[in-house]
């Protein structure tokens, strides 16, 4: 719970996980010390290659925005090598979508990363019923999974 009534900022709706971008400087308000620039995102929602590069959920936004037919989206990675592009589409799947969706991740994500594809596929949701648009499905330091009890309607958070 935050305390609202202490001298400083309350730092609000976010969690141990977030990520953002701290500044030095004073805020334009006027108060002294650290600021934060902006929010990046949950730390989970990006896609950790194998050549060690990390892409955010952010970086995945632009090219959806270039296939009309889909209406909702979600990248899945469920090892370091392999992700799965679930897309919610109105009717079908163009082929220059297909094209245009295949061409930005190979561009991104590089040779050694297998993508698919696939409609047939639900979106998942978390708990609380939350569309996130990047899972990983896997830990790379345990070799196991990291986003226990996914399934349709259950993104564990």
């Amino acid at each position: 719970m935050t305390n609202l009534h202490t001298r400083v900022l309350p730092f609000l709706r976010y969690q141990v996980g977030d990520r953002a971008t701290a500044v030095e400087g004073a805020c334009p308000c006027g108060r002294p010390g650290t600021t934060l620039q902006r929010i990046a995102g949950r730390q989970g929602d990006r896609i950790l290659l194998p050549d060690g590069r990390e892409l955010s959920a952010l970086a995945f936004g632009a090219v959806f925005k270039r296939c009309p037919n889909v209406r909702l989206w979600q990248v899945v990675q469920e090892a370091p090598d392999r992700i799965t592009v679930r897309l919610e589409v109105d009717g079908k799947l163009s082929e220059g979508e297909t094209q245009l969706l295949r061409g930005y991740f190979r561009d991104r994500c590089g040779s050694r990363v297998v993508v698919e594809l696939a409609t047939s596929e639900p979106i998942l949701r978390t708990r609380a019923g939350k569309h996130r648009v990047v899972l990983r499905t896997y830990d790379e330091a345990a070799g196991g999974s990291g986003e226990v009890g996914l399934g349709p309607g259950d993104g564990g958070g």
